[in-house]
Parts: C-alpha cells; sequence; structure tokens
C-alpha cells in the first residue's frame, strides 16, 4: 500500500494514494523477418506449484466432506 500527502511552494497542498499491484508478462509478440508472431510467456515453475497445491488439497478436502457427511448419519 501506498499514499502522499504534503505540501509544495509551487502546488500547495497535495495528496494521493495508491496500492501495490504485482504483474507478470502473459507473452510477447515477436517481429522476425516480416513476420509478427505471439509467443506465450510459460512460468513452468508457476504451474507445477499452481498443480501440486491442487493435488494436495483434493484429497484433503474430500476427506473432512467425508467425515462430515458421516458424523451426520450417525
Amino acid at each position: 500500500m501506498g499514499g502522499n500527502g504534503g505540501t509544495s511552494a509551487d502546488a500547495g497542498n497535495s495528496e494521493g494514494g495508491g496500492f501495490g499491484v504485482g504483474a507478470r508478462p502473459v507473452g510477447a509478440y515477436v517481429i522476425s523477418g516480416g513476420n509478427v508472431s505471439w509467443r506465450p510467456a510459460v512460468d513452468v515453475n508457476r504451474l507445477v506449484r499452481s498443480v501440486a497445491g491442487v493435488v494436495i488439497t483434493f484429497p484433503i478436502t474430500r476427506a473432512v466432506v467425508e467425515r462430515g457427511q458421516a458424523g451426520r448419519r450417525r
């Protein structure tokens, strides 16, 4: 998060605000020999972390749901 406030002889009173944003490129246009093509930027490590997160979270979530349903059957 960010912000600012203050006074200046030229501008008088001034204030501002903002927030931090993270951005990653999704790809780039490549110009070669008069041809233009799109090359996606694939972050393999990020992809592997995402898939691993789903693979780990799914069985845990399923076990919690099944345990909750078994408790209601009694």
